[in-house]
Formats: C-alpha cells, sequence, structure tokens
C-alpha cells in the first residue's frame, strides 16, 4: 500500500465512506459525460443550449425595454393630459 493509498483510505474511514462507492461514482461521472454528443464542427450539445439561451435572454431583455418604455410613455401621457384638464378647469366661465 503506497502513501497515497493510505492517505486515501484514512479519508474515506474519515468521511464514513468506501472505496466501491468512489468506483461506482467516477463510473457514473465518466458514463454521463461520455454520453455527449459531438456535432461535426466539434461542439457538443452544450454549446448548443448555451447559445439558444443566449439568443432567449437577448429576446427577453428586449421585450423588458420595450415594456419599459411604454410605460414611461404612459406615465408621460397621464401627466399631459392630466395638465391639460388642469387648465380647462381653471378657465374663468368655463364649467366642467
Amino acid at each position: 500500500m503506497s502513501a497515497s493509498e493510505a492517505e486515501m483510505g484514512a479519508y474515506l474511514r474519515k468521511e464514513g465512506l468506501h472505496s466501491h462507492q468512489l468506483k461506482e461514482w467516477q463510473e457514473m461521472a465518466l458514463t454521463s459525460l461520455s454520453g455527449l454528443t459531438k456535432s461535426p464542427d466539434g461542439r457538443d450539445e452544450r454549446d448548443e443550449l448555451t447559445a439558444n439561451l443566449g439568443l432567449e435572454i437577448l429576446r427577453k431583455d428586449k421585450a423588458l425595454a420595450e415594456a419599459s418604455a411604454l410605460l414611461i410613455l404612459q406615465k408621460k401621457v397621464q401627466l399631459i393630459w392630466d395638465l391639460w384638464d388642469q387648465r380647462q378647469t381653471s378657465i374663468p366661465g368655463r364649467k366642467s
């Protein structure tokens, strides 16, 4: 048993783990990583997903900016109408 194996054994005992669990986790990790498919240009599924999510974020940012601009415009229009109503009611001899 080498020093690194002894250290590993001590660590596993300290954490309450067994070496076979470590091997199972390693196999599961390697299996899941090997399941990634690569396209002919060397990109995998995650690259495509990342690109699609980036486009979705840009689309939503644009929609949010548009909604914000519409709310600001709505407030300005309301302010103008309120000012206009105030002027109309303040004209002498004018009935509301």
